[in-house]
């Protein structure tokens, strides 16, 4: 799949997101976002999909306490320990969605290494050890596949990171941003 096709999955599924968490009210927390809960139409414009686990969350409420459910390997970290569920919740797994699109690997694939089996832990793992101007996002993307990327991409797959992966105050309006980054590229 060619670089502009993954950033079109990304925006559209970026947007679907930020309408469930956004423009529902109450909000919808969706609680397994995953590849295969974002379906793709013949143009592949994003839909996502699977609300089985979804909960409904007030407005004026700041998480959900339930029974943690979900996807392996999509899990946030949080989320799993504590039962409370958020939007962020739906972010952390959305980045894991992101780094499968940069990278083309499984979020957790025990034919790798010891160390290497989880995409998440593997990407901090990178990341920690280098800082933000010296990654190279090519790293880990499969055989042959590195031409992919460019330069004028690696912002928004840094912003992206950042808002997944990153700081715990990332706000709404960032993520909004964010999207509508991606939405709004003229080159796809």
């Amino acid at each position: 799949m060619d670089w502009p096709t993954r950033v079109k999955i990304a925006a559209g599924s970026a947007r679907g997101l930020a309408y469930l968490h956004e423009d529902c009210h109450p909000r919808i927390i969706h609680r397994d976002i995953k590849s295969s809960n974002i379906l793709l139409d013949d143009n592949f414009e994003a839909q996502v999909a699977d609300f089985g686990l979804a909960r409904l969350a007030e407005n004026d409420v700041t998480h959900v306490s339930t029974r943690v459910m979900g996807t392996f390997g999509y899990l946030a970290p949080e989320y799993a320990s504590t039962g409370k569920l958020t939007e962020k919740s739906d972010v952390f797994s959305f980045g894991v969605v992101l780094l499968e699109l940069i990278t083309g690997r499984k979020p957790v694939d025990s034919s790798r290494p010891l160390g290497d089996e989880s995409l998440v832990e593997w990407v901090v793992r990178i990341l920690d050890s280098l800082t933000l101007n010296d990654v190279d996002l090519t790293n880990g993307v499969q055989p042959g596949k590195s031409q992919m990327f460019n330069a004028a991409n690696t912002a928004d797959i840094r912003q992206f990171q950042r808002m997944a992966f990153g700081s715990q105050d990332f706000s709404s309006s960032e993520y909004t941003q964010s999207k509508a980054s991606l939405s709004g590229r003229r080159d796809l």
